[in-house]
C-alpha cells in the first residue's frame, strides 16, 4: 500500500486547474425502470463514503419519523443488493462479464431488494420513495457537488504542481475482481477505468499477453505500463491503485485526455485523444451504427472538461442516456450510474468507506498516457 502525503504550498487561484462540475440543475437518469432507480438512489445515498452524503441520508429518514436504526437497516440492504447483483448481473452496474449475466436472477435480486424495502418502511414506502428522489436530485446537483469538492480540495497546491500533476473529481463505485493477470503480485488497492487499451497493456506486463487487443497507431502511446491512478477521499492522502479491469460502462472513455475537433477524429498524432464519441456512432469494426441519440448529420459534442461520458449520459442524458459500443458486442443502454472509476474492496477500506460503497473521490492520473 503507498502514500504520498499532501504539500502544503500557498495558492490564490485554485480553480485553474481543475475545471468545473458541469451545470446540472435537476439531474434524472433516463430509461431505468422504477425498482432500477430506486437502487440507483439508494446506492449513492445510504451507500456513499462521502459524510455529507451521509448526513442528508439521516435527515431524509428524520423528516419521515422513522427511527435511528433505519439508516443501517437500509444501507446493509443496499450493499447487499450491489454485492448480489456484482456476482450475478455485472453489467447492471457498467463491468464486463466473466461469464453470461443471469438477467432473470438481476431482476429477482431487485425484486427482493424492494420486498425487503417495502418492510423496512412500512406504510410510509412510498413517501420514502419520494423523498429519496428529492434527496438524490439535491446531493447529485452540481451546486451540492461544488460545495463537496471546496470542502475536500487541498487548496496549498501550487500552480507548478496542479499542471504537473492534476486531479480530477469524480464519483466512484466498487467491484471486486476475480480473475488476474499471471504474474500479477497480489496488490490490494486496483481500479477499473474506461479504457480498455489500460487493462490489455498492464495485463501484458503482468504476463498475460493481450497487446493484440491494442491498435497499432496506440500502441506507441500504452507502451509505459504498469499503469496506475492516485485516489483520495480528501485530496489528503492517496493511495495508488493499479488499473486492472476495464469499465465503469465504457472501454474506450479515456476521459482524462483532450478532445480533438471534430470530436469523431479520434486517430493519435502525437497527442492522444478522447475516443469514447467515436465509438458512440460505430461499432469496433467500423460499422456504423449509433447507440442513441447522436448520428454523423448530429455528431457528439464536446464534454465537459474531465467528465466521463457515463456521468452526463446519467445525469443529463447525454447520447440518449446511453454508453458506447463494447467488444462483447452491445452497449450499455442506458448507463445505471454516473460512475467514471470503479475501486476494489482494500482501496475502498484504505479511505474509510464500507465495501461495496459509492462516492466522489480525487483522482490524480499519474502516468495514464
Amino acid at each position: 500500500m503507498f502514500r504520498i502525503k499532501r504539500i502544503s504550498i500557498v495558492v490564490i487561484i485554485v480553480i485553474l486547474i481543475f475545471g468545473s462540475i458541469h451545470q446540472v440543475t435537476s439531474p434524472i437518469p433516463v430509461q431505468a425502470s422504477n425498482i432500477e432507480q430506486v437502487q440507483e438512489y439508494l446506492f449513492y445515498i445510504f451507500a456513499s463514503g462521502n459524510k455529507e452524503i451521509q448526513d442528508e441520508a439521516y435527515v431524509l429518514l428524520q423528516s419521515l419519523g422513522f427511527p435511528q436504526n433505519t439508516f443501517n437497516q437500509i444501507s446493509q440492504l443496499t450493499r447487499e443488493t450491489h454485492l448480489n447483483l456484482l456476482q450475478f448481473n455485472r453489467t447492471r452496474l457498467g463491468l464486463p462479464t466473466e461469464k453470461t449475466d443471469d438477467i432473470l436472477k438481476g431482476k429477482e435480486i431487485l425484486s427482493q431488494m424492494e420486498t425487503e424495502l417495502q418492510k423496512i418502511t412500512g406504510r410510509n414506502y412510498k413517501s420514502f420513495l419520494e423523498a429519496l428522489k428529492n434527496k438524490y436530485r439535491e446531493t447529485s446537483s452540481s451546486s451540492f457537488i461544488e460545495k463537496l469538492k471546496a470542502n475536500s480540495i487541498d487548496q496549498s497546491d501550487s500552480i507548478s504542481i496542479q499542471v504537473t500533476n492534476p486531479k480530477y473529481f469524480v464519483w466512484a463505485s466498487s467491484y471486486s475482481q476475480s480473475s488476474f493477470p499471471k504474474n500479477w503480485p497480489n496488490y490490494p488497492d486496483y481500479v477499473a477505468l474506461p479504457d480498455a487499451y489500460l487493462k490489455f497493456a498492464n495485463w501484458t506486463y503482468y504476463g498475460s499477453d493481450w497487446s493484440t487487443g491494442i491498435p497499432s497507431a496506440y500502441k506507441p502511446y500504452y507502451s509505459n505500463a504498469p499503469y496506475s491512478v492516485w485516489v483520495s477521499k480528501d485530496d489528503s492522502t492517496y493511495y495508488n491503485a493499479t488499473v486492472i479491469e476495464v469499465g465503469p460502462w465504457n472501454e474506450d472513455d479515456n476521459w482524462w485526455d483532450p478532445t480533438n475537433s471534430p470530436t469523431t477524429s479520434i486517430q493519435p498524432n502525437g497527442t492522444l485523444w478522447r475516443r469514447v464519441y467515436y465509438y458512440l456512432l460505430y461499432k469496433h469494426d467500423g460499422t456504423y451504427k449509433p447507440t442513441g441519440t447522436f448520428t454523423s448529420s448530429n455528431p457528439p459534442y464536446a464534454l465537459g472538461n474531465m467528465v466521463p461520458e457515463a456521468e452526463d449520459a446519467y445525469d443529463v442524458g447525454y447520447n440518449g442516456g446511453n454508453g458506447a459500443w463494447t467488444r462483447a458486442p452491445y452497449y450499455y443502454s442506458p448507463v445505471g450510474n454516473r460512475a467514471g472509476i470503479d475501486i476494489s474492496p482494500e482501496l475502498s477500506r484504505d479511505l474509510g468507506w464500507t465495501y461495496p460503497s459509492s462516492g466522489w473521490v480525487w483522482v490524480k492520473p499519474g502516468n495514464l498516457p
